[in-house]
């Protein structure tokens, strides 16, 4: 008798602990969209990426130009 109130308290520390792991993710999923959404992420990366190509761009050109000056 007493084995079989261990085994149901110990299900029910299961099931709880569950339930708080399930919903700590959650909240840290809701920060972490808040964040992204916020802060504008994606689109500071996106302005980034942009003004690296641009750079790239022109160092390909300035490497063209030099290329062309020694043929």
């Amino acid at each position: 008798m007493i084995t079989e109130k261990l085994k149901t308290k110990r299900q029910g520390i299961t099931l709880i602990a569950l339930v708080i792991t399930i919903t700590i993710l959650l909240i840290l999923a809701g920060l972490t969209v808040t964040f992204v959404v916020d802060d504008k992420v994606v689109e500071k990366a996106e302005n980034y990426t942009q003004a690296i190509n641009n750079q790239v761009e022109e160092q390909e050109s300035l490497s063209n130009m030099v290329r062309n000056l020694y043929r």
